[in-house]
């Protein structure tokens, strides 16, 4: 998934691990809701900037300055819509989560000098960290993707969404020999 976006470089997983605080991890993050009949809350990504900076630079083959921050931006967005999508399409395809529901809202509070972010909530949150590497094993930049079901959690409504495997193979995401 992230190997057609970043040309030469590994993407992998440590183990992933549940946290209690809400300490911000790096300087940059973005936030995208979740929304089922079995969850809802929030995906963030979070990732130090200086390092993106230069993952930024070689992936849109630009020279690293500090000003393109902006570049950040659009490749912390581009990476947040793509990991959505695949969770979005295996855990969440059903589509009837609101229809009639009464939505409760609770403010998601940020405070940049303490490096903190609270969704309303004391409840765990589910991480995992993606590092990306060159293709010498070097390590680029680290994000971490953490999983906010402040809203809703109610396991037990989940249905695993099983993809067709006939559009896999006419799309060319899956050949069989």
């Amino acid at each position: 998934m992230l190997g057609n976006l970043f040309k030469g470089v590994q993407p992998s997983f440590d183990t992933p691990y549940i946290v209690h605080d809400r300490i911000i991890f790096g300087e940059v993050f973005s936030l995208i809701q979740l929304e089922s009949t079995w969850c809802r809350g929030y995906m963030m990504l979070q990732a130090d900037e200086e390092p993106f900076i230069g993952l930024a630079a070689r992936v849109c083959g630009e020279p690293v300055a500090t000003e393109n921050f902006r570049r950040v931006n659009d490749l912390l967005s581009e990476i947040t819509n793509m990991i959505w999508g695949g969770f979005k399409n295996r855990y969440i395809g059903d589509t009837t989560a609101a229809a009639g529901a009464t939505q409760v809202q609770v403010p998601v509070i940020v405070n940049h000098k303490h490096n903190y972010i609270s969704f309303g909530t004391s409840n765990p949150q589910l991480c995992f960290r993606l590092n990306l590497d060159d293709a010498a094993g070097v390590r680029l930049t680290s994000l971490q993707a953490r999983f906010v079901f402040n809203l809703n959690w109610s396991p037990e409504y989940f249905r695993e969404i099983t993809p067709d495997a006939g559009t896999l193979v006419e799309s060319g995401e899956l050949e069989l020999f």
